[in-house]
């Protein structure tokens, strides 16, 4: 099946793309890895990940594909639902996850996590923020009304 078949290929040729136009380095990528996370991550750093690092994957993956309905899965779904082809609905899932209110807010929070030395002086910072209702890249996601963990 289509699908199958590029959610086990997608890893390779994205971090081949990656390490090629970033270095000029082409990397085999061909792994014993038997996770797409793992995969993932091993064609990142050229090693084998931890475990520690594949379960942080794992839950990143699903959490982009599983947190309530928004805007890469509604964006794929829409193109599939007209009929288009599998790639079609893939690409546009993914044009949608590079904006900057989806996961391009990604390297906004790893920028902005940055950007402190301790984690004591990060707590104090994002509570300053948000008792001052400012915008923590982060915290207050809509979909949370009563709390957000």
């Amino acid at each position: 099946d289509i699908a199958d078949k590029l959610m086990a290929s997608l890893g390779s040729m994205l971090l081949y793309w990656y390490h090629y136009s970033h270095n000029g380095k082409r990397i085999e990528v061909e792994t014993d890895d038997d996770s797409i996370g793992g995969h993932f991550l091993h064609l990142l750093h050229g090693v084998e990940p931890s475990q520690s690092w594949v379960q942080a994957m794992h839950v990143s993956l699903n959490l982009y594909a599983e947190h309530e309905f928004n805007a890469s899965t509604f964006t794929g779904r829409v193109i599939a639902g007209t009929g288009s082809d599998m790639y079609s609905a893939i690409t546009g899932a993914i044009g949608a996850l590079r904006g900057p209110k989806h996961g391009g807010a990604n390297e906004v929070a790893f920028d902005i996590q940055s950007r402190y030395e301790t984690p004591d002086e990060a707590e104090a910072d994002i509570k300053r923020r948000v008792e001052n209702k400012e915008v923590v890249i982060g915290f207050g996601h809509p979909v949370y009304t009563i709390s957000d963990p």
